[in-house]
Order: structure tokens, then C-alpha cells, then sequence
């Protein structure tokens, strides 16, 4: 089913600046009266705590099925409360904090509280938070490291390194410790140019398999201090080195070796090759060493080197990686010397994995017609289709511009209108959802997607009407997340009938009355829907209402609901009068 209410997200690096700004805003826009006593009721941090209570008292009726949605909804309040500096007590909050069974959820709500008593200025309660975390019989060491993370991450924004370390002395296992360490110190102090102070740090952990040594090499070279990473990689990986047992060793191996090709040390790299031909990761290594003289300018021995790669048995086409990413990289604005180096080398039976691996590399370049146009040179259909949905996911998630979304979509939409349905249907809903997460679409792919949303309809009646078994659970789901993605109102709500799994024709209808501003419409289809789904969708409906001024409506209609419900209506609430929209906003 493809619900697609809020999801949880990481909450290590929200910025408080943005919960301050939102407090300024409540008088301003979003409180409606001027008496004292009634704008209380409009305070986010009251209505956060009488969600919490509420919830936490109604908690009793919890079963296993509707677990996930209540610890969804209550977790999201605890972070709300922090986001507006409302810890008070801090054995209270943790008190509330351990009604979270689910544990992804409970370690967020921790670690952000962690970062606000490190804010705050509270570090022996942030300590006692960790020492807390390592008497729980439930907690892992990478857990209790999480909420000393979200701790560390705010000392470490504000400089106080000293603090980090003690941070980290208050984790029980050295590689946890270490962790820490290099994260909220070591590397800080590399980025701001301080090689020699993050070395002695360095020098201060344990770091037996040379992990973090490989790691602040690579810092070091990312900030354009090579001659300092080639002598750290020369002293903790120095040609040939003894693999270790223990099998993280040949990943650490290559991704030194790795590192040499990119200073262009390809003697170096040369003597790995020499020492490791038996193994499994040899194909890499010899990736490695084209790279190496490419940045040598050896352009022979680049070229040689990459086509014996494709030569190994097995070959591996995913060694090429790099060496089609230098190819491409020679000519910006031509992709030949990368095509025909797939069409000469590669053999035919690779050459469609050749493809996606050159796209994949011109993806990460932000050539994104070019990675389209490689991609669509693949000749097995489903890998094509599919791989295009990834395309446009990643692309959603870039800095692409709304020229460079107009100048692959009318290519996508070609591709997918060789499809039959509901195929077709999926993947323009895909396309069009994975969009406009980032911006609005153009009106081209609008017009194909409410084109598309009347067509699927009147094929699905037809089907009806033939005594057809329609599965169109999914399709209609699919059109309604795209339909309200792009913020398209009149939804033809009657296409709903079709919809076999009554819970499923509820929260749909819901989401679409929401998008029409319907809030208590919206509610009374909620309240339709099973109790396991329900929480999450209450906390939408009234958050949106009160962002949209109806905070008073929003009140009322709470005050009539009960237990779990009532809590997850005044969370909402809280979260909309607040001006966050939960991870609409991330901390910078």
C-alpha cells in the first residue's frame, strides 16, 4: 500500500535557529486571540505536553498492531518539545521518552535530547543521559554511541572539542570511543586546517586495522593537502602490506590503494597489484592502477591497464567504475571516448551493466542528460524502465535545476509510454512524486499526469463493467500521492469506489479532503480508517489545519475525540501552531 504520511528523520542536525524563529511567529500569525488565558491554548509547548500526557495515559490500550503509529506519533512529539527548548526535568523526559518501544525512534528523541542539554549548557545531565543509555540491558554499544553522538555533534558545531573527549570516556568500548573522536574531533579539526593538531589526535586512539588513519588520509585530500595524506597513508599502509585475517582488512587495503591513485602514486599502486594477484578484490586494485596513471598523465598505461581489467575471469564490469568516470571526464561535452571504449572492450554480454555504471558516475557529475542518454542505451527493457525510476529519484534529491528536469522529461515520459498499463501508471507516479519533492513540476508532465489519473478511471470502470477481478488498490494509491504531490485539488474522489480494502478507501479519501482544505471531512473519513494507521493520520490532519489558520477548529474537534486519538490530534496541533514542519526543515 503506498501510504505516504510523514516519515520520522534524522534529528542530528536540526537547526535551532529555525524552532526560535518559529516561537516569534506564533503571536504574530497563527494565535487569534488577544487574551492572555485563551492564547495559552495556543501555546506549541502546552499542546505538546498534553499530547505527551495524553498519549502516554491512553498507552495501556496499545496493542502490537497499532505499536509503530502511537511510538511514531508520540517520538515526534518528544523531538517537537526539544526543538522549543521544553525539557524541564530531565528524569521526566526520559521517563516519557521510555514509552517509545520502537527502538529507531526512541534513539532519535535521545540523541536530539543529548544535542539540547549540550545546547543548553546541561553536560552533566547530558553525561548522566549516556551513563543512563549503558545501564539499560536493551541498549547495543552503537546505540548508547547514537545518543552520545547526538551530544557530541553540538559541542563539536560550537568548537568545544575538549568536551568531545569527555564525551567519549564516558562510552564503555575503545572503537566506540574512537568513533567519537575522530567524528567530533579529529576531522573537525582537519577540515579547519589544524593537520597537525588532528594527527595527535589521531595518534591518541586505538585504531588497530587502520581505519581512521585511512579515513582522515582521505580528509586530508579532500581539503587539498596531499603531500600530508600520502604521509600518513605511507605510514599506516606502506606497499605490501599483510592482510589480516579479519575480513574488513582487503576493504581497507583497497580503499588505500584507492587513495595512492588518486595522488598518482602508481609505483606505489603497482606493488599492491604485484603482491595481491590471487585476491577475490584484485580487480580493483588493478581499477586502482589505471587511475593512477591517468592522474600520472600516462594515458597508454591508463588505457592498457582498464581493458586487461575486462580481460580477468570473472570479470567484474563494476571495476570499470572509475576508470569510465576518467573517460568521461576527458571529454565533458562528448561521451565518445566512454561509449567506444564499452563498445571496443566490454564484452556484449556487459555492456548493458557497462552502461548503468557510466551513468551512474555521470549522475554523480550532475550531467544529468548525458546519464539519461547512456542509460536509455541499454537494450533489456525492465533494467531500462527501472533504472530511469532511480534516475529521477536521485536527480529529486540533487540541486537540478527546473531546466534540467524539463530537458529529461520529455525523454522519461517517452520511455514510459512504451509500457502497458498499470505499469505505465506506476511509473509516471513515480516520476512525478520523486519531482515535485524537490520543486514544482512543469505543466507539460501536470497535464500527463491528470490526463492519466481520468484515463486509469474510466479503464478501471470499463474493466468493472466487464466483470473483470480489478486489483487497483495500488494504482489509485499511486495517483492520489502524485496527484496530491503537485498540489492538484478535485481529485475525482468517486475513482475511490474502486478501491477494495476499506481502510485503505478511507485514508485516501482522508488525505485528498485534507488537500482540499476539507479538515472535517477529513476527520470523520480518519476516524473510518483501523486504529493501526490511524494515530499518524490524525497528527497530519490537524497539523495541516492549524498551519492553515484553523487551530481554533482544530481545538474543538479534539476536546471530542478520546485516548490515543485525542493525542495525536493535540500533537498535530502543537506541531502546527509551532511553524515547524517537522523535517520540512533541516538543521543546517
Amino acid at each position: 500500500m503506498a501510504y505516504f504520511g510523514a516519515k520520522t528523520a534524522s534529528i542530528r542536525s536540526w537547526s535551532y535557529a529555525v524552532a526560535c524563529f518559529a516561537c516569534l511567529i506564533i503571536s504574530d500569525s497563527l494565535l487569534y486571540s488577544q487574551n492572555p488565558a485563551e492564547q495559552a491554548n495556543y501555546e506549541p509547548a502546552n499542546l505538546a505536553q498534553q499530547a505527551i500526557e495524553t498519549l502516554i495515559a491512553a498507552s495501556s490500550s496499545v496493542d502490537e498492531a497499532n505499536r509503530l503509529s502511537f511510538d511514531n506519533v508520540l517520538a515526534r512529539t518528544l523531538l517537537l518539545k526539544i526543538r522549543l527548548h521544553q525539557i524541564g526535568s530531565l528524569p521526566a523526559f526520559v521517563e516519557a521518552t521510555r514509552q517509545v518501544d520502537f527502538p529507531f525512534s526512541r534513539l532519535d528523541v535521545e540523541s536530539a535530547l543529548g544535542g539540547e542539554l549540550a545546547f543548553q549548557g546541561r553536560i552533566e545531565e547530558a553525561l548522566a543521559l549516556i551513563d543512563a543509555a549503558d545501564d539499560s540491558g536493551s541498549m547495543t554499544n552503537n546505540d548508547r554511541l547514537n545518543i552520545a553522538s547526538g551530544v557530541a555533534d553540538e559541542l563539536t558545531r560550537q568548537g568545544r572539542f575538549n568536551e568531545v573527549a569527555v564525551v567519549a570516556s564516558h562510552l564503555k568500548t575503545t572503537d566506540c570511543q574512537a568513533h567519537l573522536l575522530f567524528f567530533g574531533v579529529i576531522a573537525p579539526l582537519a577540515s579547519l586546517g589544524d593537520v597537525t593538531g588532528a594527527i595527535k589526535q589521531l595518534e591518541q586512539i586505538q585504531d588497530e586495522t587502520g581505519e581512521f588513519a585511512l579515513l582522515l588520509a582521505e580528509e586530508l585530500f579532500r581539503f587539498n593537502q596531499p603531500e600530508e595524506s600520502f604521509s600518513l597513508l605511507i605510514k599506516h599502509f606502506p606497499p605490501p602490506i599483510e592482510i589480516a585475517a579479519d575480513s574488513e582488512q582487503p576493504f581497507r587495503l583497497i580503499g588505500a590503494v584507492k587513495l595512492y591513485a588518486k595522488l598518482g602514486k602508481a609505483i606505489i599502486v603497482n606493488k599492491f597489484c604485484d603482491a595481491y594477484r590471487t585476491i577475490k578484490n584484485y580487480p580493483f586494485l588493478l581499477e586502482a592502477l589505471a587511475t593512477a596513471y591517468f592522474y600520472e598523465g600516462n594515458n597508454e598505461q591508463f588505457l592498457k591497464t582498464s581493458r586487461e581489467i575486462t580481460q580477468l575471469t570473472p570479470f567484474n564490469v563494476y571495476a570499470l567504475s572509475e576508470p569510465l568516470h576518467l573517460l568521461s571526464l576527458r571529454s565533458p561535452e562528448s561521451l565518445t571516448p566512454a561509449l567506444q571504449f564499452i563498445g571496443d572492450s566490454v564484452p556484449a554480454s556487459d555492456q548493458d551493466t557497462a552502461f548503468y555504471v557510466l551513468s551512474q558516475r555521470l549522475q554523480d557529475q550532475q550531467r544529468w542528460r548525458d546519464a539519461l542518454e547512456v542509460l536509455l542505451l541499454t537494450s533489456a527493457r525492465s533494467s531500462r524502465l527501472y533504472a530511469c525510476i532511480e534516475f529521477v529519484e536521485r536527480m529529486a534529491k540533487s540541486s537540478a535545476t527546473s531546466r534540467e528536469f524539463d530537458a529529461v522529461a520529455k525523454q522519461i515520459l517517452q520511455v514510459f509510454q512504451l509500457e502497458k498499463e498499470p505499469i505505465r501508471t506506476e511509473l509516471l507516479c513515480g516520476f512525478v512524486t520523486a519531482w515535485a519533492k524537490r520543486q514544482p513540476v512543469n505543466e507539460a508532465i501536470r497535464r500527463s499526469l491528470i490526463a492519466c489519473v481520468h484515463e486509469t478511471r474510466q479503464r478501471l470502470a470499463r474493466q468493472v463493467e466487464s466483470g473483470m477481478n480489478v486489483k487497483a488498490d495500488s494504482q489509485i494509491a499511486d495517483l492520489v500521492e502524485a496527484w496530491l504531490a503537485v498540489k492538484e485539488t478535485n481529485f475525482p474522489i468517486d475513482i475511490l469506489d474502486l478501491v477494495a480494502n476499506p481502510d485503505l478507501r478511507e485514508d485516501l479519501r482522508a488525505r485528498i479532503l485534507i488537500g482540499n482544505k476539507d479538515y472535517p471531512s477529513a476527520l470523520s473519513a480518519a476516524l473510518k480508517t483501523l486504529p493501526a494507521d490511524r494515530p499518524d493520520l490524525l497528527m497530519h490532519i490537524f497539523k495541516r489545519a492549524s498551519l492553515n489558520h484553523r487551530a481554533d477548529w482544530a481545538l474543538s474537534a479534539a476536546a471530542s475525540l478520546t485516548g490515543i486519538d485525542r493525542g495525536a490530534a493535540l500533537a498535530g496541533i502543537a506541531a502546527g501552531v509551532s511553524g515547524l514542519l517537522n523535517e520540512e526543515f533541516p538543521r543546517d
